[in-house]
């Protein structure tokens, strides 16, 4: 039996678009798709599950049949256990990220190429350091992510990555799921 891996679906369930109900989901993962030991966490698309073969293979799978089912396009990356586990060792940012909720880790679906530092709208308050797979960012300042240019800039510079972002809160929380889930 294969360990349990995170998946991380993009873009859904933002505000009242791209529906993906997490009941429905966990029930296509398992009845369609063979999974087992399915769990959902928050509405956000951050599941775990074991599956048979190739996590990359599964999340295109998973991709595809959440685009079939449910109408809604959300490509998927993935983490194991190793790999969650190496982002939260790495932390790079712990020193200075003092709220999980503005802390968060870009999740790639595959290592960065050099980025543009300079070319990014960086806030005097805001640090990125870019690690393999992942970007993590601080975004410091009390206006919050949502007042950041960073994540836009960051698409623009990799325009052919999936790219999924979760706070730092939710990236312990799945780690948690994904060791309680985990066979002795």
């Amino acid at each position: 039996m294969n360990r349990p891996t995170a998946f991380f679906l993009r873009g859904i369930n933002v505000g009242a678009n791209n529906r993906v109900p997490m009941a429905e989901l966990r029930a296509l993962l398992t009845e369609q798709l063979g999974a087992q030991e399915v769990k959902t966490y928050l509405q956000s698309g951050n599941l775990i599950c074991v599956r048979q073969g190739d996590p990359a293979e599964f999340a295109k799978t998973l991709s595809a049949a959440i685009e079939s089912e449910f109408g809604v396009l959300s490509p998927v990356v993935h983490r194991t256990f190793e790999e969650l586990s190496a982002v939260l060792a790495a932390d790079p940012l712990r020193d200075i990220a003092t709220d999980d909720k503005l802390y968060q880790v870009h999740f790639c679906d595959r290592p960065v190429p050099e980025l543009d530092l300079a070319a990014l709208p960086i806030h005097d308050d805001e640090r990125i350091v870019v690690d393999g797979s992942e970007i993590y960012i601080w975004y410091g300042s009390d206006k919050g992510i949502h007042a950041s240019k960073l994540p836009v800039a960051l698409g623009k510079q990799l325009p052919d990555m999936t790219i999924t972002a979760r706070n730092m809160r939710t990236v312990r929380k799945v780690a948690e799921l994904l060791d309680v889930a985990a066979p002795d």
